[in-house]
């Protein structure tokens, strides 16, 4: 049996613990063979919004400092009643998942990235607290039609 040939790689870090709430948070560097490709990219961490009412911060993944268009791979945290004396500080393992079409050869920098959602910006966002934070890309075909 000869194994199939898959250009992957993964980064991880453990305990990354950063609480920005805006801008990325790690990077990963990558190294595509062709321009007419995909990346699949999983992205794995705990993902908290602190502290605060009606809130909503996302996290979203970057090629080259560029969300994946049209449709971007994200996801969000978002608190209804989450303050004072029903404040909320939740830590979950959550992943992000999905697949771009990247139009170039050579190296491509993929990034966690956190910020305001478009409905209801702002909170205290935390990321990777007392845990491991992954993102894998995986070079693919481009999908059936």
């Amino acid at each position: 049996n000869e194994l199939l040939k898959k250009n992957w790689k993964e980064c991880a870090w453990k305990n990354v613990n950063d609480g920005k709430d805006n801008g990325v948070i790690k990077s990963c560097t990558f190294k595509k063979e062709s321009p007419s490709t995909y990346l699949k990219v999983v992205v794995s961490s705990d993902m908290r919004l602190f502290n605060c009412n009606n809130c909503c911060k996302r996290w979203f993944v970057t090629f080259d400092g560029h969300e994946c268009a049209p449709v971007p791979i994200d996801g969000i945290v978002n608190i209804d009643i989450g303050a004072g004396n029903n404040r909320q500080n939740l830590h979950r393992p959550r992943v992000i998942r999905g697949h771009c079409k990247i139009s170039k050869k050579q190296q491509v920098n993929v990034a966690l990235n956190v910020g305001d959602c478009t409905i209801r910006p702002g909170g205290d966002a935390y990321t990777g607290w007392q845990s491991s934070t992954r993102i894998y890309i995986e070079e693919v075909d481009r999908p059936q039609s």
